[in-house]
């Protein structure tokens, strides 16, 4: 029992001090307009007006700004059913954003 006891100690200990510690960084980087792009990454590079970097995966200003002003178009065109109810708001934005706008693009934080 105590070899078992030695042996959980030792394989914590060794575990402990082979684990790599992971630090992260936030980046940020404001496009044009309201624009803006953010993320929480171990390694990550921002431009103003350009582009945001995060662990290897980019968004540029320009695809986020058209994404938002697409994004816009669909709330506005679903005036009316947003007058109707907070469901049919919801259904028909989004719908309109996968029809019309396609996929979101990471990191955006603000439209």
């Amino acid at each position: 029992m105590r070899n078992a006891v030695l042996l959980l100690v030792l394989t914590v200990v060794v575990f402990l001090t082979n684990s790599p510690v992971v630090s992260a960084a936030t980046c940020t980087a404001t496009c044009s307009g309201t624009v803006a792009l953010s993320c929480t990454a171990t390694t990550c590079t921002a431009s103003n007006g350009s582009h945001i970097t995060c662990n290897g995966a980019t968004t540029t200003c320009s695809s986020a700004s058209n994404w938002c002003a697409c994004s816009a178009d669909c709330i506005d065109q679903c005036a009316g059913a947003c007058e109707l109810s907070s469901n049919a708001c919801r259904f028909c934005i989004s719908n309109c954003n996968q029809n019309n706008c396609g996929p979101q693009p990471p990191f955006i934080s603000h439209c």
